[in-house]
């Protein structure tokens, strides 16, 4: 399974920030930012849409309806 940011490299980073002077802190936090948002954007291209997902399994409660289905998972 591939990681978005491994544990190693957030290591890499919080070691870079403890020994860094308070002056560069917010130009570091404008990238960590930065690279939040674009790990963001990949996330959401990896997951399917709604409308993917919709229809992807008509037969997913048997022919129950949403209540009746909930119902008996519920066990009720």
């Amino acid at each position: 399974m591939s990681e978005l940011m491994s544990n190693q490299r957030l290591a890499e980073i919080e070691e870079q920030l403890e020994g860094m002077e308070m002056t560069n802190r917010p130009v570091v936090m404008r990238e960590l930012i930065t690279e939040v948002k674009r790990l963001r954007e990949r996330i959401q291209k990896l997951l399917p849409t709604v409308e993917q997902l919709a229809g992807s399994d008509p037969d997913f409660t048997g022919g129950l309806t949403t209540e009746e289905y909930i119902a008996e998972i519920r066990g009720k």
